[in-house]
């Protein structure tokens, strides 16, 4: 029995629904990027749209939220251009890097995406098996460490973000606060020493 064809207009319908989902994502992310933790309502009244619309496309905030966190993944995956062919630890570095690179440049974003809201977020999922196949961590024991060191870059990246004055001062010392890349270097130095323990390549 030949598969059932889906008409011409059903199609248009899907891409322009796609496209819809997509414009409502980005003027959402644009406006929690400058505001903040907005409400559903907020985020409607500053796109210019009802909240019924967000809901229709998102199921309700988690659903946005999640939908947002998909789109932060992606930037982070397109971040790192090694392919999987560097070594483990360059790999982790990488990964770590733009993870931190994310959070110091949409940091509204990062918050809102909240990847710790809970352990089978796609957001989180993604990043953990991101840094297993980076690290070519082998079996459960290495996708369980993955998850852990995803909580431990969150919880130190948030620390990171915490200590940030909103408007840096004029007279604040340049190294009041670390760069992202000096972060990143060391939260690699920590992790990868106890990633070398797992079965692996690494």
């Amino acid at each position: 029995m030949e598969p059932q064809r889906r008409d011409g207009r059903a199609a248009r319908w899907d891409a322009h629904r796609a496209r819809r989902r997509a414009d409502l994502l980005r003027s959402a992310r644009k406006a929690v990027d400058a505001h903040g933790d907005l409400s559903m309502d907020d985020i409607a009244a500053q796109i210019g749209t009802s909240k019924t619309v967000l809901y229709r496309y998102f199921g309700d905030r988690t659903g946005l939220r999640r939908a947002m966190g998909e789109w932060a993944l992606g930037r982070i995956e397109r971040s790192l251009d090694t392919g999987g062919q560097g070594s483990p630890q360059g790999e982790l570095r990488d990964m770590v890097f733009a993870f931190a690179q994310f959070a110091a440049g949409s940091p509204n974003v990062y918050r809102f995406c909240d990847i710790a809201l809970s352990p089978d977020s796609p957001f989180m999922k993604g990043i953990a098996e991101l840094i297993a196949s980076r690290l070519r961590l082998a079996g459960p024991d290495g996708l369980a460490w993955s998850y852990g060191a995803l909580g431990f870059i969150h919880s130190a990246t948030q620390h990171w973000l915490a200590q940030a004055p909103a408007q840096p001062a004029a007279d604040l010392p340049a190294d009041s606060l670390p760069s992202h890349d000096h972060l990143a270097a060391t939260l690699t130095d920590w992790l990868y020493a106890s990633a070398r323990t797992l079965p692996g390549e690494s």
